[in-house]
Formats: C-alpha cells, structure tokens, sequence
C-alpha cells in the first residue's frame, strides 16, 4: 500500500432501498487518517471487514439525488444539501445512505481545518484562546504567544484542545499537560508528529493526569445528535466569523492532494 496506488475507478450505479438515500457527493476533505490508510499505517483502528481495495476520505457534503422505493418517512427531500455521522469512504460520486444517519450542514459548510474550527468556536464562546500552529501561513490568522503559562498567569489552560498540527500525539501530550490547569481537560484528536514518544521521554499518560489531576479525553466522532447541535451552533453563531477557507482540488488530483 503507498499514495502511488491511488487510482480512479468506475463501478455500477447505486440504488437505494427502504429507509435510504441516494446522495451525490460534491465535495470531500482530505485528513491525516486518510494518508495512514493509504500507506497502510492506519492499524490501531481497522475497519471491519476492510479489504485492500477502499475508498478514502471521511468528511464530505453531498446533495440529495434519490430516495429509496418503498420510504413512507424521511426527512429529506431530494436536493437537500446533507452531511453523515462518522461515515468511511466517501470519496465517490454517489453512494448510498441510511436516511437517519444524515444532518443538515450550515449554509456554508467548511470542512478540514480542525485547529481553526476550534479557534473559531472557542472565540465565539467568549473564551480566551491561546493558539499556536506549526504552519507560518496559518500564525498569520493566530498570533503565536510566547507560553500559555505566562499568558494565564501561570494557572495553566482550563481546556486545551489537541488538532491536527503535531498536538494530541505522543511527542507532545506532555507539553499539553504542562500548559493545562490544574483538573482541566485535554481534548485529544490528533498525531501527526508521532505515535511514541521520543526515546528519554517517556512518562505514561496516566502520570502526566495525576500530575494536573486532569482529564485526557480521545475525540474520534461522537453522536448524531451532538453533531447536529455543533452544526446549529455554527449556523446560528460562528459563520459571522467567515469561512477559513484552505485548499481547493479537483477529484482526480487524488495522488497530488495526499502528498
């Protein structure tokens, strides 16, 4: 498995059934997982029934484009833009839906982005937000600060929220828990600079949470229902703040997106 293997196939149109629908998909955001998967590292979480021929991605936008012979209650109606809960391999032009399993995105839908989604929302909040970012481009729209601890007054960060950028991961969960308040929590989503921790530095994640009596907690989705709370949320509050817009591809520029 490598991002050279990716390629374009075509497969027969899908039909759905009762209780289901079809969506066409308009667009798709690419995460770290899905290179994991490509590379065939993604192995602490496998798929049931997974097989050596999947499509990529886990976040997409889609319309409505059929609903299942034989559905007397759906919620949805043909040309309903619609987004999934915590669905795999979407990165096709249809497929096919349990009717349930769909909210309604904002006006606006942005996807990827997780440490600008957070700042974004944590702001909306009112909460006083201290972010750093290893991207040059992306300290622009969040001032570096020089520690959280002198920021605080040396109480630490009652919440701190691990991304996508070498934060949530073995490497530097401790420095998280250094900057964190006493009995704060540690939001935990990803570990894009490593899995283990470098050799010397090695002190188990329950010492690090007794150490700040703090709470470490792994985010990989959660249920419908709070995920349709976040998206009236956002619809309601954080799109006054304007979309944080990234990078734009088409779908065959699969390999070239990966990378």
């Amino acid at each position: 498995m490598a991002l050279g293997n990716l390629t374009m196939s075509t497969k027969p149109m899908l039909k759905p059934g009762k209780g289901e629908v079809l969506v066409e998909i308009w667009t798709v955001s690419l995460n770290y997982r899905d290179t994991e998967v490509c590379m065939g590292t993604y192995t602490h979480h496998k798929s049931t029934g997974a097989t050596s021929s999947i499509a990529q991605c886990s976040d997409m936008c889609g319309v409505v484009v059929e609903i299942g012979e034989g559905t007397t209650i759906c919620a949805w109606n043909v040309g309903d833009r619609v987004v999934p809960n915590a669905i795999k391999h979407i990165s096709v032009t249809y497929r096919v839906f349990h009717a349930i399993g769909l909210v309604k995105p904002p006006d606006y839908l942005r996807t990827g982005g997780v440490s600008i989604c957070g700042l974004q929302i944590a702001h909306t909040v009112g909460a006083t937000t201290i972010v750093t970012f290893s991207s040059d481009s992306k300290l622009e729209r969040a001032k570096l600060p020089d520690t959280v601890m002198q920021i605080t007054q040396y109480n630490g960060a009652d919440i701190v929220f691990e991304a996508d950028i070498e934060a949530g991961d073995a490497r530097t969960l401790h420095k998280s828990f250094d900057c964190g308040a006493s009995g704060g929590l540690i939001n935990a989503i990803g570990y894009l600079s490593g899995k283990e921790d470098d050799p010397g530095n090695r002190v188990n994640a329950n010492v690090l949470a007794i150490k700040k009596d703090a709470t470490l907690k792994g985010i990989l989705g959660g249920p419908k229902d709070r995920f349709e709370e976040a998206l009236n949320f956002w619809m309601a509050s954080v799109l006054a703040l304007g979309p944080a817009r990234g990078k734009y591809f088409q779908r065959s520029d699969g390999k070239e997106l990966s990378l």
